[in-house]
This record gives structure tokens, sequence and C-alpha cells, in this order.
């Protein structure tokens, strides 16, 4: 027959048994919430970042096809071989065109020489950003406006970090890579 004073104690160790197992249960509930928390914030920050980037990429590129648009309208309009960026403080530009153009003459690289380039080569580099914009995922690069000397035409082109090293000098841009 079982001890009286055994039993009790018995009942004591097993409430305390499943006492300790609750409350071990709760600690690893708290730690996975808490790691899991952790990593959705992490992994928001990287995508806010990353959008960060795009749109930052994005407006400049925008920004870049405005100012080719004033190009290529000036050229036809004018209809001499090359056309140049206008004055910031044209009367008759429209808030946007004088923001793409402000912008592109603080930040950018604009290459005055880019119409004699034109004549002894089927490319000229017109303006490109001034400095490459880096990106958290895929690689950094610059927008360029590319004059096309046998269509007449200003064409954006987005450029990674390696081409536009190597196209630059090609282009007219060398200044824009700091040499």
């Amino acid at each position: 027959m079982p001890d009286a004073d055994a039993h009790p104690s018995r009942l004591s160790s097993t409430a305390e048994h499943v006492d300790l197992h609750t409350l071990r249960q709760r600690q690893w509930r708290v730690l996975r919430s808490g790691a899991l928390t952790i990593a959705v914030v992490i992994v928001l920050i990287l995508i806010a970042y990353a959008n960060r980037d795009e749109v930052t990429i994005r407006a400049c590129g925008e920004r870049m096809k405005i100012a080719a648009a004033i190009l290529q309208q000036r050229a036809e309009r004018n209809l001499p071989r090359t056309a140049a960026l206008p004055d910031p403080l044209d009367p008759n530009a429209s808030s946007e065109q004088t923001e793409a153009v402000t912008r592109l003459r603080e930040h950018g690289y604009y290459n005055v020489l880019y119409a004699n380039q034109a004549i002894f080569k089927p490319q000229a580099g017109v303006a490109c950003c001034g400095a490459p914009h880096t990106r958290l995922f895929g690689h950094s690069g610059r927008w360029v406006i590319v004059y096309e000397g046998s269509r007449r035409t200003y064409e954006v082109e987005w450029m990674s970090e390696l081409e536009f090293e190597q196209r630059a000098a090609d282009l007219g841009l060398r200044a824009a890579r700091g040499q």
C-alpha cells in the first residue's frame, strides 16, 4: 500500500512539472513571436530601401526623358543638327520642364561639346546623372541622354555602371567619370 506522505509530494511535483512545462511553452512562444516580428521588420526595411531606390531611379529617368524631349523639340523647331538645353529661367517652359532642366544641371553632367562630337561620331553623350544610382538589389547605374546622329534623335538609356565606364569615353562623357 502506498505511503500516505509520498502521495501529496508526488502530486506536488507533478503540478510543478506541469507548471514548468507550461512556462517553457510560453517562453518559446514569446521567443518565436519575437524572432518572427524581428524577421518581418527586417524584410519590411529591405523592401522599403529597395522601393526607395527604384522610386529615385524612376524619378531621375522621368526627368531625363523630359530633358530629352525638350532637346528633341528644340532640334525639330530650329532644325539644327543638335540643340542645347534651355535656360532654366525660360518663361515659355512649363514647371515640369524647368524642374527637369534645373535638376539635370544641378545633379547631372551636361556635355556642352556633344554637338561637336556628333559631327564625327554616330552617337554622342548629351547628359548623364552626375553620380551613379545605387541599388540595394541589382547593379548601380545611370541614366544617359544619347544623341543618335543618324536618326537625329535624343534617347534616354539606363546604363549599368560597368557599361557606362566602357562607353563613357566614346560618348564624350569622360568628365562624368571624373577623368
